[in-house]
């Protein structure tokens, strides 16, 4: 490992990037270039990669770069637990002050260091940052990525600074939500929100930034059963029991506190008004319009009539996504015991 120290020049806040990363060589290499690159003064921050183990070269990769930068660039290896075990590892590392995180598939904009110190204010303790969608990407029906432009309570940490002081009062990433799974994978989610949370009831402020912008790489759905495992199943059960624990945060998210939204509200209104008006009276049907209204609307608005085979199967996308989660939120709700619908 190879670590070139610095003593800050100025009064500039030291602070310590960390990135988890496991195989993903080249998107980290652009991530790590997006951070030399910082218009922060580079003998302020030092960058941080904690390897889940990867095989696809990636220790030779960043030592490569180390070779190359005149920042502070260090590199560990150690065994896959998954993400929240190596921020945590990352944080017993990190020499700074302030602590910001993002994630091996984000390019960060050339001022998100320099314009997310700039909003750590007395008393906050967390400032998160806006995070879009790869502009040079082709963007899917389906697929995975992130786009965050306002607080949005879930705290993700492809883009957020912390106080280490606040991270160390918190006790870090909870081992409840980091680790393996049953099958031997890391679990997935949950660990980022829950550590806000604990971290806010500390005592500590929150704030958004617009100007501290990373871009997120987007990944495609490539089948049925990797949406269903990776994109929904997961982070349902996760938000679930992520609200029995921090039940506060269901004013800030949930639609009445039970809805995942007000669309969602309808769709269970929609199911509702069908299976009464199949058994009760006909009448019952007029409370699905609303659903159907805005169904009708998101998928044909502003679209020509030629291309309405292309709003007749976002309909049904849409409606099916609706289903499924539906039914992963109900089992969700049983296997913990906290209603999130």
């Amino acid at each position: 490992m190879t670590v070139k120290n610095h003593i800050p020049p100025d009064e500039s806040e030291f602070v310590s990037v960390i990135i988890p990363t496991r195989n993903r060589r080249e998107l980290l290499r652009r991530t790590i270039k997006s951070l030399i690159n910082q218009s922060y003064p580079e003998t302020c921050f030092e960058i941080i990669v904690v390897d889940n183990s990867s095989t696809d070269g990636t220790g030779e990769m960043v030592q490569s770069l180390q070779e190359e930068a005149t920042h502070i660039l260090r590199y560990y290896r150690k065994e896959n637990e998954g993400p929240g075990s190596s921020r945590n590892f990352g944080i017993s590392k990190a020499r700074g002050t302030i602590v910001a995180f993002t994630d091996s598939d984000c390019v960060a904009d050339r001022s998100w260091l320099k314009n997310g110190v700039a909003k750590m204010a007395d008393g906050v303790g967390i400032v998160q940052g806006k995070t879009l969608p790869d502009p040079d990407q082709p963007q899917r029906t389906l697929q995975q990525t992130m786009n965050i432009v306002s607080e949005n309570s879930y705290y993700q940490t492809c883009n957020i600074f912390y106080r280490k002081e606040g991270l160390e009062s918190a006790g870090g990433f909870s081992p409840e939500f980091c680790g393996l799974n049953f099958f031997g994978k890391p679990r997935w989610g949950g660990e980022d929100t829950d550590l806000a949370w604990r971290v806010k009831k500390q005592g500590w402020k929150s704030v958004f930034t617009d100007d501290s912008v990373v871009y997120h790489h987007v990944f495609p759905v490539r089948s049925f059963r990797e949406f269903i495992q990776s994109v929904h199943l997961t982070i349902i059960f996760t938000l679930a029991r992520i609200f029995k624990k921090h039940p506060e945060m269901r004013s800030t998210i949930l639609y009445r506190r039970i809805f995942k939204s007000r669309q969602r509200a309808l769709f269970y209104l929609f199911l509702l008004s069908l299976i009464s008006g199949m058994f009760v009276h006909w009448g019952f049907y007029l409370f699905g319009l609303p659903y159907l209204t805005r169904l009708l609307r998101v998928s044909f608005e502003g679209r020509p009539l030629k291309a309405y085979h292309r709003g007749i199967a976002l309909l049904c996308i849409i409606f099916f996504i609706e289903l499924i989660e539906s039914v992963l939120s109900l089992a969700a709700s049983l296997v913990y015991r906290t209603v999130i619908l």
